[in-house]
């Protein structure tokens, strides 16, 4: 269950500043770039939208932190997110700004709050977590310090891909990998959720590539299969020989005591595999 945010908490405190502002429901919405639907729910519990919304809404009663993608004027970056991606193999423009939706949403929200508050939940029901299998978090445990890593790894991903960077595949930490597949596992659900923000952005292609496989907006299965060739190629990849990068996100994962025995969970923010000892 998301909780709720910490810039707005309570029901009261959004509709007394929306009155303050003499703002109808339908005029913060507009301003927001929402619908009046998706503002009420925000009203009623911030934490219950997208924290791409959740700061659309706020920045219209003047409580927004500035640091986000959005804006009034381009609540998702429309030029940011199409002019990289509109021709990509990989995503389309909404699949992008979906995934970066998500990996925001966890870095100022998920994230942010557990680690300020780090007894409200298990660390292992806090997303990107939520995802692994309970062998990585038996070895994660309650971590701080890990969580604030992957937390700094989610807004650094996120940057890249709003600058046209593939999310893994260079020299980054082994961990991107795991995050990134964490992350198309939610990212669907964004764009039908808030479809406001997503309309403006440019429709995907829908092209057959050269394997047979139908791509589009609504097309994410062919994601696994393109990352992990790229996996396959990076120095990761190299490292892990046959196994397969997403093996931590698979519940009882034949490979996961291999991929645990050689690689402890804490080497995975290591940026340059030739740094970890062989086993």
């Amino acid at each position: 269950m998301r909780r709720r945010a910490d810039t707005i908490t309570q029901m009261g405190d959004v509709r007394e500043a929306r009155v303050e502002l003499g703002l109808s429901q339908s005029e913060a919405a507009r301003r927001a770039s929402v619908s009046v639907a998706t503002w009420r729910r925000f009203e009623g519990d911030p934490g219950s939208v997208s924290a791409r919304t959740r700061h659309a809404c706020e920045r219209v009663l003047g409580r927004g932190d500035g640091v986000h993608l959005d804006s009034q004027s381009d609540p998702l970056g429309q030029e940011m997110f199409s002019i990289p991606w509109v021709q990509s193999p990989y995503f389309s423009p909404r699949q992008a700004a979906a995934v970066a939706s998500v990996m925001d949403d966890w870095t100022h929200h998920d994230l942010d709050q557990w680690i300020r508050i780090p007894n409200a939940s298990p660390l292992h029901t806090i997303p990107p977590f939520s995802e692994f299998d309970i062998r990585v978090m038996i070895t994660i445990g309650e971590n701080r310090a890990y969580a604030a890593a992957v937390r700094e790894r989610c807004r650094h991903l996120s940057v890249r891909i709003q600058r046209g960077g593939l999310p893994f595949g260079c020299t980054g930490p082994y961990i991107d990998e795991p995050i990134f597949g964490a992350t198309v596992l939610r990212a669907p659900t964004i764009p039908r959720n808030t479809p406001e923000l997503f309309d403006a952005l440019p429709e995907g292609i829908n092209r057959t590539d050269g394997a047979g496989q139908l791509r589009g907006d609504h097309r994410w299965a062919h994601l696994d299969r393109a990352f992990s060739e790229l996996a396959e190629e990076s120095a990761w990849g190299q490292k892990l020989g046959c196994i397969p990068w997403d093996a931590p996100l698979h519940p009882d994962h034949a490979e996961l005591p291999a991929l645990l025995a050689a690689h402890h969970p804490h080497t995975w923010l290591d940026a340059r595999p030739d740094s970890i000892a062989d086993h």
